[in-house]
């Protein structure tokens, strides 16, 4: 059985809002490093110094439609995870900072990124935010965890045929 000291401080955290934010935060500033990371590869890749050198349109590609098996795409997928736990976090602390009951905050650990828990954390969405949040989650739920080999592998003997 789990410490009982380790339990309630887990219990007293969860009802937190500032926790949630700095574990957001910290999800936040390694996404930013991933997509840097991410974006080198790609201008790597295609010669470049950096992204920067493309037009908007070329950027917009390299940034959203990445398609495995290609390794400069590789930082792709886990930059979306991390960026999706990310928000999701956010939105956890949102909701628990309104409601600390027990069911709000068993329910809501049970959950992940998702345009429901966006809406019931308060944020409202313009054109293809709900799409992109979506998107995120997807990747937090399955395919940035779970998929990423036999999404790879998929592609890869698709491009041999």
């Amino acid at each position: 059985m789990a410490d009982p000291n380790v339990q309630r401080a887990l219990q007293e955290a969860l009802r937190a809002p500032e926790a949630w934010l700095d574990q957001a935060d910290q999800l936040k500033r390694a996404a930013d490093v991933l997509l840097v990371g991410f974006q080198n590869d790609v201008a790597a890749a295609l010669g470049l110094q950096s992204l920067e050198e493309l037009p908007p349109a070329i950027k917009e590609v390299a940034s959203n439609s990445a398609r495995p098996p290609r390794s400069e795409f590789a930082l792709r997928s886990v930059y979306l995870l991390v960026a999706g736990y990310a928000i999701e976090n956010l939105a956890k602390g949102l909701i628990v900072a309104h409601d600390k009951r027990d069911q709000t905050v068993k329910q809501t650990t049970r959950e992940h990124v998702s345009p429901d828990l966006l809406r019931r954390a308060g944020v409202s969405f313009e054109d293809g935010e709900a799409d992109l949040v979506e998107r995120l989650a997807v990747r937090v739920t399955w395919a940035g965890r779970y998929l990423k080999g036999a999404i790879i592998r998929v592609a890869a003997q698709a491009a041999v045929r």
